[in-house]
């Protein structure tokens, strides 16, 4: 008898845990889309603005380096 309620303790903690990993997983995606639509729209030059400088590791600018 304690080996049928052992596994199902064990069944409902391990149940227990893996809805609450789905329900942190699906929490996490869905601010990481959230964010994600807000930065693109942050990132993303108007048509008038000036050209993006991106610096490299070295330090030199792409574009300035160019010149």
């Amino acid at each position: 008898m304690s080996k049928k309620n052992g596994d199902k303790a064990r069944f409902n903690k391990e149940q227990k845990k893996k809805l609450l990993r789905r329900k942190r997983n699906l929490m996490l995606r869905q601010s990481l889309t959230n964010n994600a639509v807000g930065m693109t729209e942050a990132v993303l030059p108007s048509p008038g603005s000036a050209p993006l400088l991106i610096a490299s590791p070295d330090g030199i600018d792409s574009e300035a380096a160019s010149y």
